[in-house]
């Protein structure tokens, strides 16, 4: 959310310990208000107190290791089913399938909340799911050009699209949450 106060762990309501924006003038969940806009010393000790009872260090700990379990589950899931969305490409598979493991699980463990992580997760997982339809008309298709049948790559193309939009009942809720998780 560009443009917008940005919550952290660290900028708390001095009064309940409710989470606030950077530039908040009063808490949303208590309504206490931190004072005039020009009096920038007493805003940032209001937002940077914490509450005697919770610790920003544990919660910021707890969600690193929330967010690198459920990189490690992504990743585990991504990696074999981009691995078979692309086994009709021959030895480029397990390669592919490989890499989207690595790079799917350093994505999604590296968001900065829980939320954002399981959003990331299902937008990616919805990548594979969405492309294993046109892999299948992929091998074929430069023989088909190549030969002159223009007609069958053709056709092999609009199939592969009608099994995409197909496969969208998979892949396009999948998109949908993800991207409304991730926001």
């Amino acid at each position: 959310m560009a443009g917008g106060p940005h919550v952290t762990a660290d900028y708390r309501c001095s009064e309940c310990g409710g989470r606030v924006g950077t530039t908040s003038r009063h808490c949303m969940h208590c309504e206490v208000d931190f004072g005039p806009r020009d009096d920038a010393e007493r805003l940032k000790a209001a937002l940077t107190r914490e509450r005697p009872s919770h610790s920003p260090g544990d919660e910021r700990l707890g969600t690193e290791l929330g967010t690198s379990a459920v990189g490690v589950l992504a990743g585990l899931v991504l990696g074999p089913a981009t691995f078979l969305a692309t086994i009709t490409l021959g030895w480029v598979a397990l390669p592919v399938g490989f890499v989207a493991w690595v790079v799917g699980t350093f994505l999604v463990a590296r968001e900065d909340s829980l939320r954002d992580a399981v959003g990331l997760a299902l937008q990616l997982l919805a990548l594979p799911v969405m492309f294993f339809p046109v892999s299948l008309a992929l091998p074929t298709l430069p023989e088909q050009l190549l030969s002159g049948s223009f007609d069958r790559a053709i056709d092999n193309v609009l199939g592969a699209g009608v099994a995409a939009l197909f496969f969208g009942v998979v892949w396009v809720p999948l998109l949908v949450l993800g991207r409304w998780l991730h926001r």
